[in-house]
């Protein structure tokens, strides 16, 4: 699936505002929540993420099987590998 990754890099992950500057190509700040020296590709990917699951939703698609905390322990997964991991929260 394609998502459209127009304005990624200009629209603040966390609080969804275009009120930023990029004061290196590295670096992303957000003037509206106060986001500094935020990893700017890290910025970026976490708004196509959003993209792709807020179309998933929208579409009705579904997990048969999600994910939770007690079955990756159950299974001896890295919560570190898997979408969702403290990477893409914070």
């Amino acid at each position: 699936m394609k998502v459209n990754e127009r304005d990624t890099s200009k629209t603040c992950h966390k609080c969804g505002s275009e009120n930023t500057s990029r004061p290196t190509q590295a670096r992303f700040d957000c003037d509206t929540c106060g986001l500094e020296s935020y990893n700017a590709d890290l910025n970026g990917a976490k708004n196509i993420l959003q993209r792709f699951l807020a179309y998933m939703v929208g579409d009705g698609a579904f997990v048969n099987k999600p994910i939770t905390e007690a079955y990756m322990k159950k299974k001896g997964v890295n919560s570190e590998q898997v979408l969702g991991s403290s990477l893409l929260t914070s």
